[in-house]
């Protein structure tokens, strides 16, 4: 199969699962195409340049497109850039220099979408509001509808751990469905998503370090009834996946991104794996299991 197929639904999307996992992923196409040919999306690997490396972006602001040509000149090294102090003190200079270091990136993120949960990704205020304009407009043309919950669908600004600033950005609203009216956005400091619980910081370490020391519990329980003998190794490992690897699974695919979480996890399955066999700490497990 090849080129781009249309999937018209005239009564809206509804909410609770049962359109199928292909119209799932069929009918929000058209929308991550839409928000990419506008050139929406947080730019992933852009460069920032060393005048700016250190500031603490606010993304309170909002982009201003003749601001956004200029610096975008800037980051080629055609004009001089503004210093990082500018930047603190007017939020639309900012939100246009993150613009700019969006449109510079070869590869940006707009909306993330699992399953009928969908999160929409920008590098500012203004620049979320004008995302959220096209996603309102998508709707209408789609007779889509988002199911807007106050502590469900919410907004989060997403800053370093180490900010100085920790206040509120201007609030949010999004227009859920043709015949809907504006709703305000919720902002959070945290939120559970995917299982999994997101902070501001984007900071996963103390998530994981809670739920690796819940699966260590468990492990434990099932190696005593093993040792005591009150349950065969067969009929343990399957009480593993569900005990215990399901504590680490629902996430995992997520945090072995983040730095030096695989060969954390790996060593740790390792261990698991010879404390259930009765081997050795120092032992190779590649031999355990050969």
């Amino acid at each position: 199969m090849s080129g781009v197929s249309v999937a018209s639904v005239p009564n809206g999307i509804p909410e609770g699962g049962n359109i199928g996992t292909l119209t799932y992923t069929a009918v929000p196409s058209t929308l991550s195409k839409e928000l990419r040919l506008a050139n929406h999306g947080f730019g992933v690997d852009a460069a920032i340049p060393a005048l700016w490396c250190g500031h603490s972006w606010s993304g309170c602001g909002t982009p201003v497109p003749t601001l956004v040509k200029l610096l975008s000149d800037g980051l080629r090294g055609r004009i001089p850039l503004p210093p990082a102090g500018a930047l603190r003190l007017w939020p639309a200079l900012e939100a246009s220099a993150s613009s700019a270091l969006d449109a510079s990136a070869s590869l940006r993120v707009s909306s993330i979408f699992h399953a009928d949960d969908p999160m929409f990704v920008a590098s500012s205020h203004g620049a979320m509001c004008c995302l959220l304009e096209l996603v309102a407009d998508w709707a209408r043309r789609h007779n889509a509808i988002f199911h807007h919950g106050r502590n469900k669908t919410i907004t989060m600004l997403c800053r370093n751990i180490h900010a100085t600033d920790s206040g509120a950005m201007p609030p949010i609203y999004i227009k859920a469905g043709p015949s809907t009216t504006l709703s305000e956005l919720l902002q959070v400091s945290s939120h559970k998503w995917l299982g999994l619980i997101w902070c501001e910081s984007l900071a996963f370490q103390q998530e994981l370090n809670t739920r690796i020391g819940v699966a260590n519990s468990e492990f434990c329980l099932l190696q005593a009834l093993l040792d005591s003998g009150h349950l065969p190794l067969t009929f343990l490992l399957e009480l593993f996946i569900s005990k215990v690897d399901s504590l680490l699974r629902i996430s995992r695919w997520l945090l072995i991104g983040l730095p030096g979480v695989t060969s954390r996890l790996d060593s740790l399955y390792n261990s698991w794996g010879k404390r259930l066999l009765g081997l050795r700490p120092w032992r190779n497990s590649a031999a355990a299991c050969g």
